[in-house]
């Protein structure tokens, strides 16, 4: 008896020592599993009562489409787990915005982002956004707002005050979002979010100046940030990424004609400056001084261009004429340090110093930086052309084959309704509203008159639609209905969820 009593007794605690490293292990699994929630609320006003304040819609639009990319990305490579709260159009009124502020529900645990695109401005008061009603809401309030829910790191940008500009060339890096789709900026993206603590407010511009941009990029500011620099090229500090952001868009209204640079002087506008309010802390300390002035930036002490050697291959089959731009002092940009060169067919050109070229795309003017190394000039299609590293793949900030781009589930936003579109392998299509299938079909690429790559959807019992294809990357798609042989007046801004 006494045995079998021993034995039970033994057995029992074998029993608990193995449900407790079970209970171990589950505890264990979901802590490995856990990821930090990041609550992203999009303030996008593209639907101003007043309706003369409506001209930057487009480029609003844009900008809700690059925020939404990156957000995707984090998602999609399940670093973090997004709660979004997207306000647009109509529910943008400074109640909406104040009830979307005070209403987050966060945890200590939290990440919290919350980025405004639409009008400002200041006054005596300070600055400030304009809500869809006319409504201020100023900084302050907003960062209070922010500031009193609990989270471990919170983070305000602005784009406000934009107004689009023509005759600018946006300036585009050789890196592709190839490599963001494939873990390639992951340990960034957990440097940047998981080693800051504290609040990070930026703002597109400094007090006075205007925030540019254009209906195909958005803002410029959000465009640089979040397109060129945290989804291509991230550093893994918020400091660095901001400083080349602001370096870009300096450069930007640089780059403007000088008549254009002389009107806007006589406004008193003389740059736009990007500016961090205030900045985040990592992990081993604050990153820069932490007394923030509201004084412009000194200008940049010019450098002479680092000498390279940098060969240019034309490939396209057709002369290509290059714009050239030596200049590295962006607060003095000038015409003087310039040139032009024209590259024969299957010819190339050799420059010796860093430069950004500018050149004729299709219905388009591209513009890369450059430093040492060969590059190819290549065609996209019939009409277009790009530039590659030589002996890198043709895909990534433009893919040859467009069914593979376009293949997955996208957010689909007209500017009234956001919902889900699905293009399958099979060339089948889905269109979703509140998990409601509304509309399906098939769908095919074509090439119109002008050699161009469109989509077309055929749905059933209806007439097929034809969309022009106005820009892609492997995270969006700008699609615009052909109506008649011509563009109807509507764009439909696609952002990748599902690869």
């Amino acid at each position: 008896m006494k045995n079998i009593i021993e034995d039970k007794t033994i057995l029992n605690k074998f029993h608990f020592l193995f449900m407790l490293l079970i209970c171990l292990f589950i505890v264990n699994l979901n802590l490995i599993s856990a990821k930090t929630k990041i609550i992203a609320v999009l303030i996008i006003v593209d639907k101003y009562e007043d309706a003369e304040s409506n001209n930057i819609a487009a480029s609003v639009r844009n900008d809700y489409s690059t925020i939404s990319q990156f957000l995707a990305l984090l998602e999609n490579r399940n670093l973090y787990t997004i709660e979004k709260i997207t306000l647009k159009g109509g529910k943008t009124k400074l109640s909406d915005v104040t009830n979307a502020l005070n209403k987050i529900s966060s945890t200590k645990d939290d990440i919290i982002f919350v980025y405004f695109s639409g009008h400002g401005g200041m006054d005596k008061d300070g600055t400030f956004v304009v809500c869809s009603d006319g409504e201020f809401l100023y900084r302050k309030r907003a960062e209070e707002m922010i500031s009193r829910k609990p989270n471990k790191f919170s983070i305000f940008i602005t784009d406000a005050c934009s107004n689009d500009i023509d005759g600018v060339a946006v300036m585009r890096s050789l890196h592709n979002t190839k490599g963001a789709k494939e873990g390639k900026n992951d340990a960034a993206y957990k440097k940047l979010f998981e080693d800051y603590s504290g609040f990070m407010s930026i703002s597109a511009s400094s007090e006075g100046e205007y925030a540019w941009s254009d209906n195909a990029l958005g803002g410029y500011f959000t465009h640089y940030f979040f397109k060129e620099s945290l989804i291509k090229n991230p550093k893994e500090n918020w400091k660095e990424n901001f400083e080349f952001s602001k370096k870009k868009v300096v450069q930007m209204f640089n780059s403007m004609s000088a008549q254009q640079r002389s009107q806007l002087a006589e406004e008193g506008i003389k740059s736009q400056t990007p500016k961090m309010y205030s900045q985040p802390v990592s992990k081993s300390g604050i990153e820069s001084p932490s007394q923030l002035t509201d004084k412009q930036p000194a200008p940049v002490i010019a450098a002479v261009p680092s000498k390279v050697q940098i060969r240019i291959i034309n490939k396209t089959g057709k002369p290509v004429s290059l714009f050239i731009d030596y200049n590295t002092d962006e607060m003095n940009w000038s015409e003087k340090n310039t040139s032009e060169k024209q590259i024969a067919s299957n010819g190339s050109a050799e420059i010796n110093k860093e430069c950004t070229i500018y050149f004729e795309s299709g219905k388009e003017e591209v513009g890369y930086e450059l430093t040492e190394g060969n590059y190819e000039l290549a065609k996209v299609n019939s009409k277009e052309i790009d530039l590659f590293e030589e002996g890198a793949p043709r895909s990534g900030e433009v893919d040859l084959e467009m069914k593979n781009i376009l293949k997955g589930v996208w957010e689909m936003d007209d500017g009234e309704y956001i919902s889900e579109i699905t293009f399958k392998e099979n060339n089948t299509y889905s269109i979703m509203e509140e998990r409601d299938i509304i509309e399906s079909g098939t769908w095919r690429l074509v090439e119109d008159s002008e050699g161009y790559t469109n989509l077309v959807l055929s749905a059933a019992g209806e007439e097929d639609i034809e969309f022009e294809i106005s820009s892609s990357d492997d995270f969006s798609v700008d699609l615009i209905p052909i109506v008649d042989g011509k563009q109807a007046d509507i764009v439909y801004y696609l952002t990748k969820l599902k690869y």
